[in-house]
């Protein structure tokens, strides 16, 4: 499964973007194997929101953060098949939002 994380990390930066490893499905018997692996742009998902009662200080400085997720679907999930070779099962090619790499 690391080939193909490496793999992925290897597209990603010719294209301008990065990766991160997201989900993870194992099997249930005694030695667990790495069934499915879900790779995602870092951009993925969205930024969590602070609820109101947050126990934070509201007297201290607010850093100017810039948010990175996009909610970006562009993912790879690989699968390990019936023979025990992982196989890419889905790969999503669309971003939401600028590359850095210029092509």
């Amino acid at each position: 499964m690391e080939q193909k994380y490496e793999l992925y990390c290897k597209h990603a930066h010719a294209l301008g973007f990065s990766v991160r490893k997201s989900t993870s499905r194992y099997s249930r018997v005694t030695i667990p194997i790495e069934l499915e692996k879900l790779f995602v742009c870092s951009c993925n998902g969205e930024k969590l929101k602070r609820s109101d009662n947050s126990s934070m200080d509201t007297s201290t400085k607010k850093n100017n953060i810039i948010v990175t997720r996009t909610n970006c679907q562009a993912m790879m999930r690989a699968k390990i098949n019936d023979d025990g070779i992982y196989v890419v099962v889905k790969h999503e090619t669309n971003h939401k939002h600028t590359m850095t790499r210029e092509e």
